[in-house]
C-alpha cells in the first residue's frame, strides 16, 4: 500500500510504555506487530501506526493511503486507547496531519 497521507500525535500521558504493550498485544490477533529499537510498528489492513514511548506522552504516526482511511484509522486508534486508559480519565491527542 502507498502511503500518501499522515498524521502524527502527541498524547500527554505517563503510561505511554505500559499502553503500548496493551494495544500491541490486543492487535497481534489480527495484524502485524513488530517492535525495534524503541518503536512499535502495527501493520492494519488500511493503514500502519508507529507508536513510541516518552516519559510524558505517547508518540503515534498514521500512514495511510486516503484521508477517509486516515480518520478511520485515527478513531480506532483512540477508542482502543481509551478502553486501556479508562483509570487515566479521558486521554486527547493533538493531531497534525501531513499530505506526503
Amino acid at each position: 500500500m502507498t502511503h500518501i497521507v499522515h498524521s502524527d500525535a502527541t498524547i500527554p500521558t505517563t503510561s505511554a510504555q505500559k499502553y503500548i504493550d496493551q494495544l500491541s498485544k490486543h492487535w497481534a490477533h489480527k495484524c502485524d506487530v513488530t517492535h525495534a529499537d524503541g518503536v512499535t510498528h502495527v501493520v492494519f489492513p488500511f493503514a500502519d501506526l508507529t507508536m513510541h514511548a516518552h516519559p510524558d506522552h505517547l508518540a503515534i504516526r498514521v500512514s495511510t493511503a486516503t484521508t477517509e482511511h486516515l480518520e478511520k484509522s485515527k478513531e480506532i486508534f483512540m477508542t482502543h486507547l481509551g478502553r486501556f486508559a479508562f483509570r487515566e480519565g479521558s486521554l486527547s491527542a493533538t493531531w497534525q496531519d501531513q499530505t506526503a
